[in-house]
């Protein structure tokens, strides 16, 4: 695969090999579709785990980059070999090292950065980041008692992550001053370099030996090309779309937490005049995902970072560090239900996605969503949380379970079965989704008796 920039304009793609006069194509790749050549930044050789995450990066004659996984792929350690010269970064839950020595920790507002001084102590300086609807690191300042307020960088991104550049270049960092025996900022130059790398969609950026590339943990991200490295390893679930896409081509929307799928597609589509497709849906789905009741069920399947329905989520779910994706979809044609909840194995572990009806009213897909979420999506989740398995191990009574075998021997049958007589048991609907519809029908200035609007819960379960 080639691409061929027009402008010439060496600050955006730099096309390091001309592939019109070197006859040698810019990217190779393996029969698994991942990158293993970019001729363009001088990668020579790219080599993977069976987690499909690079394992090491050879450029030619300059060096190689070595990386260190945990057994589910979380990054541990990267090693820059340039000649005799290493450079080693390890990360632990947020802590980061630079040659062994604590550089800086995070904190909810921005991170501590930690300075060595001449005796050997650390110094700790808070720094406060502003970062913007997508997670972007736009500001990030500090305070200091001989400096006062000061700004140490300022970013400003095209939708698709490369950087503003022409103005904002003022780029500060702390560093131990021997002369004044205090800890100060300073400009940053080609040998006093910035460690913190954070920078589009909060992730880091890898910027070693020209690569410029963004780690979002399960892939790492071009914004030059707007690709990835790897094919997307929830692509059969975008057929339509390119497994190298971010996004799905709509960066100013979406994100892309980790580098798989965004389980929100689905809701915002919108048609070729930049309207949604399903107004009633996207109004269902924000009123949902607003209150208390729909914020608790979206955090046990969202990252950190990720943000739905203008609600970012500062840590990762419990469902979602078990391997449990979340995502919507259609009913199939002829489907008559107002909604099902599916499931299928992956690479990480069980997508779970609730389809629903092209067309509706925004209370009843209130209601599916509510109802195919709490009563449905969970209890898979529960289940396959215990023993990677759906098998009713977790969730739901043994006598219940007992009781559902001696009716049917059909898999989806009993989980439907199971699902609602645990449901009668437990009343979760009433508990979680008829406050949101009472919600709802409050703000529209709809009057309902609870028990009209419980009946309309409880109708649902057959």
């Amino acid at each position: 695969m080639n691409v061929t920039d027009a402008t010439n304009y060496s600050a955006g793609f730099n096309d390091g090999n001309n592939h019109q006069t070197t006859f040698v194509n810019d990217f190779e790749y393996d029969t698994y579709g991942n990158l293993i050549i970019d001729r363009n930044k001088g990668i020579t050789e790219i080599s993977y785990n069976h987690l499909i995450l690079p394992k090491k990066i050879t450029f030619g004659t300059q060096g190689t980059m070595t990386y260190l996984y945990d057994a589910t792929g979380q990054k541990l350690k990267k090693t820059m070999t340039e000649g005799t010269n290493l450079q080693n970064t390890e990360y632990l839950d947020g802590f980061q090292y630079t040659q062994e020595a604590l550089d800086f920790f995070p904190h909810k507002e921005g991170y501590v950065k930690s300075t060595t001084t001449d005796n050997g102590i650390p110094s700790f300086n808070y720094v406060f980041s502003y970062t913007d609807h997508l997670g972007n690191i736009r500001l990030r300042y500090t305070k200091t008692e001989t400096q006062g307020l000061t700004i140490l960088e300022e970013n400003h991104y095209y939708p698709f992550g490369l950087k503003h550049n022409g103005y904002n270049s003022d780029h500060k960092i702390f560093e131990f001053n021997d002369g004044t025996n205090t800890v100060v900022l300073t400009p940053v130059t080609p040998n006093r370099k910035e460690t913190y790398k954070y920078k589009y969609n909060g992730k880091e950026l890898q910027n070693e030996f020209g690569v410029e590339m963004y780690d979002f943990g399960a892939r790492n991200y071009d914004p030059a090309i707007g690709r990835w490295m790897n094919m997307d390893a929830l692509s059969d679930l975008y057929p339509d779309w390119s497994p190298y896409n971010y996004t799905l081509n709509n960066p100013i929307f979406y994100i892309d937490p980790d580098g798989n799928y965004v389980d929100v597609s689905f809701i915002y589509e919108k048609d070729d005049e930049g309207n949604y497709k399903n107004q009633n849906l996207v109004e269902a789905f924000e009123v949902f995902a607003t209150p208390k009741e729909g914020i608790a069920f979206l955090s046990n399947y969202a990252e950190e970072g990720q943000v739905i329905a203008g609600i970012e989520y500062g840590k990762s779910g419990e469902f979602h560090n078990n391997g449990i994706d979340l995502g919507f979809g259609q009913l199939a044609k002829g489907d008559n239900a107002e909604g099902r909840t599916g499931y299928e194995e992956s690479e990480r572990g069980l997508n779970i996605t609730i389809n629903l009806r092209e067309k509706g009213n925004t209370d009843n897909y209130i209601k599916t969503i509510g109802h195919e979420g709490f009563l449905h999506a969970d209890k898979y989740s529960v289940d396959y949380s215990d023993d990677r398995q759906i098998n009713f191990s977790s969730g739901i009574d043994k006598d219940i379970v007992k009781y559902v075998e001696s009716l049917t021997k059909k898999q989806n049958v009993k989980e439907r079965f199971n699902h609602h007589f645990q449901e009668r048991r437990d009343k979760v609907l009433e508990e979680k989704l008829v406050p949101i519809l009472q919600s709802y029908y409050q703000s529209k200035g709809i009057k309902k008796p609870v028990k009209e609007v419980k009946d309309g819960v409880t109708d649902f379960i057959d």
